[in-house]
């Protein structure tokens, strides 16, 4: 007899699934977008991203996060954070013109670009924001749930936002965003929306480095900041025959790598140039650990 499933077992099935499936049905999407984005840094233009409600967590996603890049500028303000009113984000999604204190001022315009993130893609605030966007030229780069947004009605007077948007991307979700029935309980639960948005929105700008890099423009990029004592890698140029990485060493083969080293990298030597010669400056070296002073023997 087999055992009886679970509902962790279904949830990991489930979102398991939904991930391949929405990675695979936006796979042309996102290198549109992803080309789309890397001309706009490339011509020295803006990236600016928006989500009201719980979709300011796929804003975040992109600002000041480990792995993201710097570039992007988020479209809120104190009040749109706000967790002091729990009913507030909800009345400012539906509250209509407020997009204004969002937008005045803003330095953007033709060749700038900007991400919209809306389940629904049907809140006021989210379509006004988006169509002031297309107003000044702007790209606009839609993510909605396909369905929840095909289902839903426009707010009075106003498209959805796959009307919109320049790009869209679908995060393949149900209508309603959870997932899971719950015997006993009237709502469903386990909702996806935010974690196949924040793949969609990672495998994007993954292909965005690596057509920057390949262009020869370096991105900057967040690192953690809670990686204590651990070497930081600074810069890099791989050699035509890559990278090896050892459990102690980093080896650029036919290139370079500068690491700049605290707590056991501290004092690590260069392995290509003579003594004294290290090119990269004081405080910091090149490649393998200084090697590490033998234990004391036990009495």
């Amino acid at each position: 007899m087999e055992p009886q499933q679970t509902v962790r077992d279904v949830w990991r099935h489930h979102i398991t699934g939904l991930l391949d499936q929405a990675l695979e049905r936006n796979d042309a999407t996102i290198s549109d977008i992803a080309g789309a984005i890397t001309t706009t840094i490339l011509a020295g233009r803006h990236v600016y991203a928006f989500g009201a409600g719980h979709s300011l967590a796929l804003v975040n996603e992109m600002y000041r996060r480990a792995g993201g890049m710097k570039i992007v500028r988020p479209v809120w303000n104190e009040e749109l954070l706000s967790r002091a009113d729990p009913e507030a984000a909800g009345k400012l999604e539906n509250q209509a013109g407020y997009y204004a204190r969002l937008t005045d001022g803003l330095d953007w315009g033709p060749g700038d670009l900007c991400w919209v993130i809306s389940n629904s893609g049907r809140n006021p605030l989210v379509i006004e924001l988006a169509q002031e966007a297309r107003r000044h030229g702007v790209t606009v780069v839609g993510l909605v749930s396909a369905e929840h947004s095909g289902t839903v009605s426009a707010a009075a007077g106003l498209p959805k936002l796959p009307e919109i948007a320049d790009y869209l991307l679908d995060n393949a979700g149900v209508f309603g965003d959870a997932a899971l029935d719950i015997t006993g309980l009237a709502e469903r639960m386990a909702p996806t929306s935010t974690i196949i948005g924040a793949a969609l929105i990672h495998a994007t700008w993954a292909e965005v480095a690596e057509r920057l890099v390949a262009r020869g423009h370096i991105p900057e990029v967040w690192g953690s900041a809670n990686r204590g004592q651990a070497p930081r890698l600074i810069a890099l140029n791989a050699g035509p025959r890559g990278i090896d990485r050892g459990e102690n060493q980093l080896t650029v083969m036919g290139g370079s790598v500068m690491v700049e080293m605290s707590g056991p990298w501290a004092g690590a030597r260069c392995g290509c140039c003579p003594a004294g010669a290290c090119p990269i400056g004081a405080g910091r070296r090149a490649l393998s650990p200084a090697p590490r002073s033998p234990a004391p023997a036990r009495p």
